[in-house]
């Protein structure tokens, strides 16, 4: 084999053998929350958890709780909590687009679940209170 053809060879192994020295990127392989689908999938969700805890039975109130949870894990597994992704995000996006991110990812996750709480909240306060007679 010529040198000119084992050079690729021996870079590949170098960037195997030293992960250090290779550099991906990883921003062109993340989806960030404010794609249109994450903003979307957030409405579709709270609007669910909104509507069932609207209910005056209990069973869509639980429903509705159990959804902004689900929905909260699914968001809180984001590649920014990953140890070894979150860094090289930190790293790659500006910081305004980072603090963006980073603000944005729990309040996707939380939201159906504020919105749930708020209604139950309110339904707990407005619920009628009854005076015993003596």
């Amino acid at each position: 084999m010529s040198p000119r053809h084992a050079l690729p060879s021996l870079l590949a192994l170098g960037a195997v053998t030293l992960p250090s020295l290779a550099r991906a990127e990883v921003m062109d392989k993340v989806p960030l929350p404010w794609e249109p689908h994450f903003i979307l999938a957030t409405g579709i969700v709270a609007l669910a958890c909104t509507l069932l805890a609207r209910r005056p039975r209990w069973i869509p109130v639980l429903l509705a709780g159990v959804l902004s949870c689900v929905w909260a894990g699914l968001r809180f597994q984001d590649d920014l909590y990953d140890p070894f992704v979150g860094p090289a995000i930190r790293e790659e996006l500006p910081t305004g687009k980072f603090l963006a991110y980073q603000w944005l990812v729990p309040l996707q996750a939380l939201l159906p679940a504020i919105l749930t709480a708020s209604f139950l909240l309110t339904r707990r306060i407005r619920r009628p209170r009854t005076v015993s007679a003596s």
